[in-house]
């Protein structure tokens, strides 16, 4: 009897979520294909607030350098009720995906199967290039459960009027952290399922952190002694460290050291284009900075690191993976984005989802991420769900490297 009360419950719910997928949520939208299109004031009563990757000019100068495989999509919600402000703004990109876009864990039966059948264009939520929840924003004010049906709503108008050009095979929502998990779940009720990725490294600081010294000395000192040897390291061996104060003219040299690292990477949705670097080093001016390493005068390593409101993001970093001093340029790179990001004022640095275990050994704690992800065919999804799986997905090792318990990590 369990059993059948059960199946009949799924059936009934089953039935209630066709319905609400298919009932509007009575807001108002503004949809462009560019930017420039959205009403800026409106779009910045949010966006000032939220995430420097939904600021006017970040994605004005995204615009203007894509990825070659994304196109940007936007949209404007408001409560019917209340048109002179939004109820939430969204960024979108229409990405075309293929499996060359994955390095599968164990390549063999699965990802041959997948072949065959994947070569997707996909509607993200978010922005194929930085990691963290940039794709939708609210007002203060906003009713989340009502706005994240908007934005369910949005992204199927969207994905229906895309259509015109090809199918949209699914629709994606990224990153949401796990604190903010529970906030998303009506997502549920549009047949989105949550699918865990790696996760992103954080430090967050003490009120005595403020430079890197002070960083420094809050740690063990069998783990402080093994940071300034990286940097001894590098000195002896004849390497320099020092800021760009302009991109431009170097940055033909920094697209050529990323694709160095971008070629082993396991996971390239998109890659940045000539000139997105110097474009955003532009629109964000002091919440920009690229430090670099150079031997003899030529730069071999690079990472750049972008101030988002508290947070520091480590964001692009290039060198040469075969050179025989990559694993201590490698650790330095991540040194200097701490450092950087510590002179930008910032109280949390986000170091990024790969090598986990170098960046734990900062001091870096795993902050779970997922995304939403649906398939327009439902009887797709299980085969999405495999796709998902040739995405690595690691457990960061635990490490306690900072004096007592000084530094506790905080999901964003």
């Amino acid at each position: 009897m369990r059993s059948l009360t059960s199946s009949l419950d799924y059936l009934v719910d089953t039935h209630r979520r066709h319905i609400e997928r298919h009932t509007v949520t009575g807001c108002v939208f503004v949809l462009a294909d560019r930017v420039r299109l959205i009403n800026r004031s409106q779009w910045e009563l949010i966006a000032q607030h939220q995430s420097v990757f939904l600021s006017w000019d970040y994605l004005h100068a995204l615009e203007a350098h894509p990825p070659e495989n994304v196109e940007s999509r936007y949209a404007v919600i408001y409560h019917p009720e209340q048109l002179d402000a939004p109820l939430a703004i969204v960024h979108c990109q229409l990405a075309t995906l293929s499996l060359t876009n994955f390095q599968a864990r164990s390549p063999g039966e699965d990802q041959e199967a997948l072949t065959s059948w994947i070569s997707s264009r996909v509607l993200i939520c978010g922005n194929v290039l930085s990691s963290g929840l940039h794709g939708v924003a609210f007002s203060p004010e906003a009713d989340l459960e009502l706005g994240w049906r908007a934005v369910a709503e949005v992204i199927y108008k969207m994905r229906r009027a895309e259509q015109l050009q090809g199918v949209v095979d699914g629709a994606v929502i990224k990153d949401v952290s796990s604190d903010h998990l529970s906030g998303t779940a009506v997502l549920s009720r549009y047949s989105y399922r949550t699918i865990k990725t790696d996760p992103d490294m954080v430090i967050t600081l003490t009120d005595a952190m403020s430079t890197f010294e002070d960083y420094l000395t809050g740690l063990r000192s069998k783990v402080r002694r093994k940071v300034k040897k990286v940097a001894r390291e590098l000195e002896q061996s004849g390497y320099t460290s020092s800021r760009l104060d302009d991109i431009g003219p170097h940055e033909p040299r920094l697209l050529e050291l990323y694709r160095l690292v971008e070629a082993g990477s396991d996971v390239r949705l998109a890659s940045i284009s000539k000139g997105y670097l110097t474009a955003m080093s532009d629109a964000l001016g002091d919440r920009f900075v690229c430090s670099v390493i150079r031997r003899e005068g030529e730069i071999v390593a690079f990472v750049t690191t972008v101030k988002d409101r508290e947070r520091g993001l480590s964001y692009y970093v290039g060198f040469d993976r075969e050179m025989s001093d990559s694993g201590v340029i490698y650790r330095r790179l991540l040194q200097l984005s701490i450092e950087d990001a510590l002179a930008m004022g910032c109280k949390k640095i986000s170091l990024g989802r790969t090598a986990l275990e170098a960046k734990a050994n900062l001091g870096a704690k795993p902050v779970p991420l997922y995304v939403w992800a649906r398939h327009r065919v439902p009887t797709v999804n299980f085969f999405a769900r495999k796709l998902f799986r040739l995405v690595p997905s690691s457990v960061a090792p635990e490490r306690t490297v900072f004096k007592q318990t000084e530094v506790k990590v905080q999901a964003c």
